[in-house]
């Protein structure tokens, strides 16, 4: 079995060992909720309670029992529940190196920015004449592929925003469309409330 992480870690990846079962989710809860037994892991909960998101990814947890796929990592597991974790990309080699400060707000924004289309352009290349589309919130990395999306020429693609009324700091769709309307872009809207029953006003009150 294979799972690849996202640079971003955006989608977390737990697994553990329940007897005999090997168990592999996106929920830490879910899996904690299997244990029979939590062993807290003394080193982890420091890091996180003292460093939290500043700490380097690990494979560890705060309970010794569950271990976590680090972004940007490939899992691997065979057929005799061995696994291995393979970076791509080498923290230690990406601090090790001397950068030099961008000496304006502009001179940063131009250089993420050309770098982004870059990027982008080369993914687009690869995909080549095939149907494209993408997901667009009023978040700030969606928008982001699709400005450059937009910039390298690539008209064709249809991007998706799913929204609910009952929780617009997910996914805010007015900013989605002013966005959309100023970069020309296509988008399709998704009312997802039906779909979540769990918000305030859908759920029987006692």
């Amino acid at each position: 079995m294979f799972v690849l992480t996202s640079q971003t870690g955006t989608f977390p990846c737990y697994f553990s060992w329940i007897e005999d079962f090997f168990i592999l989710s996106t929920s830490y809860g879910k899996i904690q909720k299997l244990l029979s037994e939590k062993t807290l892991n003394l080193n982890s909960a420091f890091d996180y309670f003292g460093f939290s998101f500043t700490n380097l990814p690990q494979d560890f947890t705060i309970l010794e029992e569950t271990k976590e796929v680090p972004p940007a990592t490939l899992f691997q597991l065979n057929s005799k529940f061995y696994f291995r974790l393979i970076p791509l990309i080498r923290p230690e080699e990406f601090f090790g190196k001397k950068l030099e400060p961008f000496s304006s707000l502009g001179e940063f924004t131009n250089e993420l920015t050309s770098l982004l289309k870059k990027i982008v352009k080369e993914r687009r290349e690869r995909i080549g004449n095939l149907p494209l589309a993408g997901e667009l919130s009023s978040g700030y990395d969606s928008g982001l592929v699709a400005y450059a999306l937009n910039e390298i020429g690539a008209n064709d693609v249809v991007f998706y925003s799913w929204f609910s009324n009952e929780d617009l700091e997910d996914s805010d769709p007015r900013l989605v469309e002013r966005f959309a309307q100023k970069h020309n872009l296509k988008v399709v809207f998704w009312d997802k409330s039906s779909f979540f029953p769990f918000f305030p006003n859908l759920v029987p009150r006692a």
